[in-house]
């Protein structure tokens, strides 16, 4: 601790520099399945066909069985237009006979199932330029498509974003047969090198169509009026883009992987499809550095973007937190509890007791839920440096620790003498006692 006196030192942070590579490749944007150039993650997908049966998507179980061997991404048939809907029941994607392409790579343009009311890519975001269409446009053989998207989880990569919009017919069967859409995770367990699910309910999410016929499909909409009570039997119903933000922050340095399924009824008959887009995140927080002139930021510090809530905290005592024990917060106050954006200023270097510190420790705790109802926080740290230059009777000056002073007073007409000035610094603002320091200035 160093004493509060009239001048306090404070310096700025380096921030956490995002290394080029792509953490997430094939994701975002895929022209392919097939993953080239640098890929330090060692993303993957990997295809399966299936059915429906007749239950329900939930955590703990696929409503949708798939069948046969995997399909590895060089197989994965891709193409930028859609496929029509003809009697063909092959599910051989190697088939180039096949009218039905699985597994279709979208770009620009609208579905006109939904009466192009879906667009197919995410149109808040106009980064994505492409989706993948998963599961079919049309009901009969089918059935039902799952993708595995396979990496391992560094800082870099350890939020994943998964974009998607549900274009699903409306069958009016219970629950457990209709058309669903499904997101599971699971993490390779490093001990018995088994799959298993991850998280719980934490790191799922199911949508299936609605079971009555004539009750609310909200949030569904009808692809030809756009409203969303009162769908009729056979007909399109979807539900425009969303997201769900899947933080893997607890599973550093495991290899993961995320499984989206859409399929049809269990009968066959009643096409379920999705579009769905993703990206990654770094899970750290990201530094802009101190911003130039007369201000009190010491530095922006900025965590992931697209989770639910966020609550900033700031360290009282100066001591770092056991980044392991999360759910000790004694030496923390709360400073923030809305954006992933908070302004460090030079208050947060000084103590209740007036004391300041030269290095403060602030984290990030985020609030996200694939499942609405099971909401889960992930916690991010980062160390701030200070040496931006304050001085109690004087604006806050630049970022170079440098403290700039300009004589601007006067005495009647006598002519001040900028190389005599005289500046003197005492330990408060009302100068009594004698000053703790004398200097000459040139101004």
């Amino acid at each position: 601790m160093m004493k509060k006196i009239y001048i306090v030192l404070l310096a700025v942070v380096a921030g956490f520099a995002l290394q080029a590579q792509n953490y997430c490749a094939g994701l975002k944007n895929p022209t392919s399945f097939v993953i080239t150039g640098s890929n330090p993650a060692n993303a993957s997908w990997t295809g399966y066909t299936g059915s429906k049966n007749s239950q329900t998507s939930t955590c703990t179980q696929w409503g949708m069985s798939f069948t046969g061997s995997a399909i590895p991404a060089n197989q994965l048939a891709s193409q930028s237009s859609g496929s029509s809907c003809t009697s063909s029941t092959s599910v051989d994607i190697n088939n180039q006979s096949d009218t039905y392409k699985r597994f279709v790579i979208k770009g620009s343009g609208t579905d006109p199932l939904t009466y192009n009311h879906l667009a197919y890519q995410p149109p808040a975001d106009p980064s994505f330029i492409r989706s993948i269409r998963l599961g079919n446009n049309c009901g009969g053989t089918h059935e039902a498509e799952m993708l595995v998207y396979q990496f391992d989880v560094v800082p870099q990569n350890a939020l994943i974003i998964i974009w998607y919009a549900l274009s699903l017919q409306n069958g009016q069967h219970a629950t457990a047969d209709n058309p669903e859409f499904c997101i599971q995770v699971e993490r390779k367990n490093p001990t018995t090198n088994q799959w298993q699910r991850i998280g719980g309910d934490t790191l799922c999410y199911t949508r299936a169509t609605p079971a009555s016929p004539g009750t609310n499909v909200e949030p569904f909409y009808r692809g030809q009026t756009n409203t969303q009570t009162g769908a009729t039997y056979g007909e399109n119903i979807y539900l425009p883009w969303n997201k769900v933000s899947i933080s893997l922050n607890r599973y550093l340095y495991q290899t993961v992987r995320i499984k989206i399924g859409a399929g049809d009824c269990s009968m066959s008959v009643h096409y379920g499809c999705c579009y769905i887009a993703g990206e990654c995140q770094p899970m750290q927080i990201q530094s802009s550095g101190c911003p130039a002139g007369f201000t009190s930021v010491i530095d922006t510090l900025r965590a992931p973007e697209g989770l639910s809530g966020y609550a900033w905290y700031r360290s009282l005592s100066g001591a770092v937190e056991d980044i392991y024990n999360v759910s000790s917060d004694v030496q923390f106050q709360s400073v923030n509890c809305t954006t992933n954006t908070y302004l460090a200023r030079l208050n947060d270097f000084i103590l209740p007791n007036g004391d300041t510190v030269n290095t403060q420790t602030f984290k990030c705790v985020m609030t996200s839920a694939m499942n609405p109802a099971i909401p889960f926080t992930s916690t991010v740290y980062v160390n701030v440096d200070n040496a931006k230059p304050s001085v109690a009777l004087d604006t806050v000056s630049d970022c170079d620790g440098n403290i700039y002073l300009t004589n601007r007073s006067f005495s009647g007409t006598e002519q001040l003498d900028p190389a005599k000035t005289r500046w003197r610094f005492y330990e408060d603002t009302t100068a009594s006692g004698a000053p703790i320091n004398t200097i000459m200035g040139d101004t």
